[in-house]
Parts: structure tokens; sequence; C-alpha cells
């Protein structure tokens, strides 16, 4: 898809749900409280903040939208700064700002080289399967961290891409929607030079089952062991830390061999 959907995002909100900008904007700043998956997503910010280095780190954080990631770790003590490609986002996450925060926001395309490096980490929340070239971004992940810093991300998994969620998110809204695996992500950060990987579980996928009854012990031991088969085998959503060793240097861009590249370009054109 083209990066303009991206850019102009804000704008086909209000356009493709007939709403006014104002209103479109207001819901877009009240995320993730007023969000219908708000405990998911606070889910993922409490395990974001156990994977993050102690604060006050330096946190780039990529694809922010508007910005609420951003602020939850500026609240938490971090020196964070937030990029987007999109200029209305940017214009939303500035209302986070306040003098008490370590807080900036710029307009940046993720996949070109970032303006800045010396972060102790880079953080990417559900952004990473919009990308158009995801190597790149990768890459300049590696680039931008500091020795023995890392890059964590949280992305979904196989079906992502054919999910009655994305289809409409691509028809209506124009925007990439890509599968992001674990072993996708791991092939990217190590053509970019990180060593050390680790994929976690994504905890907000883990049901709740009442443990004080034979009956939801089996459930919960059920769900849990399907979800680690899933995150394992399958490619389900998954958390991936990599770490950038001290002394790496970064590693030029590899293009895939040409049989991979011809059976995603037939992938391509079967769907």
């Amino acid at each position: 898809m083209s990066k303009r959907a991206e850019i102009d995002y804000v704008a086909r909100m209000s356009t493709v749900l007939e709403a006014e900008r104002a209103q479109v904007e207001d819901s877009l700043c009240r995320k993730p409280y007023a969000d219908p998956n708000r405990q998911l997503y606070l889910i993922d910010v409490g395990q974001l903040l156990r994977l993050l280095p102690p604060a006050p780190a330096r946190v780039l954080d990529l694809g922010v939208g508007p910005g609420w990631t951003s602020e939850f770790l500026a609240r938490s003590g971090y020196a964070v700064l937030g990029l987007d490609i999109a200029p209305d986002m940017i214009a939303l996450a500035r209302r986070r700002l306040e003098p008490s925060l370590d807080l900036r926001f710029e307009v940046h395309d993720y996949e070109h080289s970032i303006p800045e490096d010396g972060f102790d980490a880079v953080v990417i929340y559900d952004a990473l399967h919009h990308a158009v070239d995801e190597a790149s971004v990768v890459a300049n992940c590696f680039t931008c961290l500091k020795p023995g810093g890392r890059l964590i991300t949280m992305e979904p998994g196989v079906g992502h891409s054919r999910s009655p969620e994305a289809r409409e998110a691509i028809e209506r809204f124009g925007t990439t929607e890509k599968d992001m695996e674990y072993a996708r992500q791991a092939a990217l950060m190590t053509q970019a030079g990180f060593d050390t990987i680790r994929q976690y579980l994504r905890l907000h996928q883990l049901q709740l089952a009442p443990l004080n009854d034979a009956g939801g012990r089996a459930q919960q031991r059920e769900h849990l062991h399907a979800l680690l088969e899933n995150a394992l085998v399958g490619g389900a959503s998954s958390v991936v830390v990599a770490v950038k060793e001290s002394g790496a240097t970064p590693t030029p861009p590899r293009r895939p061999p040409l049989l991979r590249r011809l059976r995603r370009a037939l992938r391509i054109l079967r769907e």
C-alpha cells in the first residue's frame, strides 16, 4: 500500500467514518483509556515496562500515532523521542507535552535513517507490520542504539494480514498490513547485526480462568499450552527483544534469495 494512506490517516478516518474531524481527533487523544481494547493496551504497557532498562533511560518510540505509549513511558521516568510519519498524528501527540515530561515528538519516516543515536532502547509497538520495508526499519534501530541497547517489538503474528480486521483496514483506510511473526523478525534482526534475540509470550493473549476449581485450572493449563505451542510453531503474536552487543557493527542489508523472492511474488499474486 502507499505511504500516503499512512500520512493522511487522520483525515481518511474522518472521511471513511463520516465523522467530524474534531471527533476523530478527540477519540485518538483519549487513547488508550477510552478505547474498547484498553485492557489489552495496558497489559502490553506493563509487560513493556518489565523489559525496558530502568528509568531514566533514553527511549526511541517508533510509529507512535497519537503518542500515548510515549507519554506513558515519559510519565514512568524515561527520556522519550516519539516519531511518526503522519504530521497530523504528531500534532495530536504534541498535545500530551508537559514541562515536567522529558518527551519530544517529531515527524519522521522510520524507514529512513534516524536523525539521532545513542538510545538505550527502541520500542516498536504494533507498528513494524505497517512498514513497506521492514528490513530498513530494523537496521535503523540497530544503528541508533548504544552498545548494549535493546530493540523491543510487540507485533501480530501469522494470519494477521488475512484477518477480517486487517482486511477491513486495508480496504477502508489503505494501510499496510503484514504478518510479523517471530521467525520473520528474528531473521531481520540477525541481518541487521543483533546477536541476542529473545521471544516472549504476549501476555494480553492469555485468557483468565478461575483457578479455584478443577475445570478452571484445566482450562487455564490448556490455553497456556496452546498459546506456547502457537507462539513457538505457528507464529502467534509475540514480544521480541533484540540486544545490540558491545562492539557490534551494522550488517549491510541482504536481498533474499531469488527462489524466496519468487515464492513471495507468487503468494502475493494468489491473494
